[in-house]
Formats: structure tokens, sequence, C-alpha cells
């Protein structure tokens, strides 16, 4: 059988991957005020650059930046995404795992929604692609993180407060976002949507997840048409949902 050149690959990863000691210490720094930006960048660049090389050598054809230059997985995306903010509130509302609290940071929508031309994904991805000799492939949270993980009362902006015009309007920047990764020339994204897991849980009404998944994937088949790998998946759990956009002539 001959290997696919193609996304989805038979083997592949999300694509968070372990943080190198010297950029955990970089960012802590940065965070204390002892670097600069274009220092912590530097360390970003050089860790990139390395783990891009391991991926390539152990035969991945899905190579991603590690997200290296993310805090969280889906909290840096969504933090740069207009009408959406987050804020710091009192110490033990902070999520806390098997010994780690994590900062007690929540989201709130309270303007319009939309996915500007300058995120910083954009250029994240544009290196991870100038450095890698096969496929370049960035992972963004999926759609229904973002009103899952907000509370109801936190959702401010008046005309959200229907929760279908929110959906649309998450569809509707979720795929202007596609466009332009798709114009960055990406052509392998996937939505790490950990809350269609939720399908599984009959305390959920399924609606609540599948109208953005279903609203935004229609919109996707709509905005790139051909030539284009899109997949939706459950952390943990096979893909609940994958779609490829493929052209039929190749």
């Amino acid at each position: 059988m001959s290997a696919r050149l193609k996304p989805p690959f038979r083997a592949d990863h999300v694509g968070s991957l372990l943080r190198p000691q010297r950029l955990v210490e970089a960012r802590a720094k940065r965070e204390r005020g002892e670097i600069t930006a274009e220092t912590l960048t530097k360390v970003e660049d050089e860790c990139i650059l390395e783990v891009i090389r391991k991926q390539e050598e152990v035969g991945l054809k899905g190579i991603t930046d590690g997200e290296f230059r993310r805090a969280w997985w889906h909290f840096d995306f969504m933090g740069m995404l207009d009408g959406l903010e987050f804020v710091t509130r009192e110490a033990h509302k902070g999520v806390t795992f098997h010994g780690v609290k994590l900062p007690p940071t929540f989201p709130t929508i309270n303007g319009k929604l939309d996915f500007p031309d300058d995120h910083p994904h954009l250029e994240h991805f544009k290196f991870l692609a100038a450095n890698t000799k096969v496929t370049p492939k960035i992972s963004i949270p999926g759609p229904s993180v973002a009103h899952y993980r907000t509370a109801r009362a936190d959702v401010t902006y008046p005309e959200y407060q229907d929760p279908e015009a929110l959906f649309a309007a998450l569809a509707r920047t979720y795929a202007k976002a596609v466009q332009k990764f798709y114009e960055a020339g990406c052509r392998y994204l996937q939505m790490d949507d950990v809350n269609s897991a939720l399908l599984c849980d009959t305390g959920m009404p399924p609606r609540l997840v599948l109208l953005t998944m279903v609203a935004v994937a229609g919109l996707l088949v709509t905005t790139v048409g051909y030539g284009w790998s899109f997949t939706i998946d459950a952390v943990s759990y096979l893909a609940v949902l994958s779609r490829s956009l493929v052209d039929p002539a190749e």
C-alpha cells in the first residue's frame, strides 16, 4: 500500500506537544517582565523548528508547531476574536486539575463576533508552512467550545441573548476563519472540538452541541470548495464528525 500524501492521514495527532523546559522558563520570564516579547518569540521559533524536524523524522505527514506559541489550547485563539474578551476573577474560581490549579480566567462575549484579518494564528501557520517539507496543519478550538465555555450570564451582547443568533454568529466567524487560513495557504485544518463528546451525555441536550457543529460545517462547504481537508475531533474519542473536501479530479 502506498503512503497517503493527502490528509487526513492514518497516523496523526491533534497538535499540542510537550513544551521544552527552556520554552516554559522563557514564557515564565516574559510573564514576570524579565525578557522582551521578541526574546520569547526567538525561543519559540527555535523550539518549533526542532519539533518540526522531530515530527518529520518519525514519519508524520501532518506537521504542527506543537502549539508552542500558546498558553492554552483554546483560549489563545478565542481571546483574539473580535467581540470575545477574557476576565480574571477570584482565585478560588480557577479550575483544579490533579496537582494544578488554573488561573481564574473566563471568556465573555460582549460585542459582535468576528474573525480579525490580523489574527496571530495566521502568522503562526505561515511560519510553520515555511519550515516543513510535508503538510503543515493547524488545530483550533471548535465553535461549540466558545459557547459551551462561556456562561450564559457572561454573554452580554444584546443580539446574542437569542442562542440561535449566537450560534449563527459563531458559524459566520468560524467560516471566515477557515477562509482566512485557506488564503494563508492552509489545506489541513483541524477543529479540536472536545465538547462534541457531550453528544454521549444523556444530561446534555444534543441540540446545544449540534447547532454550532452543523451550522459551521454547512458554511465551510460553501466557503472553501475543493482542495481542502477539514476535521472536527473529540479528544479521547474517535472522531465524532469528520469531513474531507477533496477535488474529485485529483
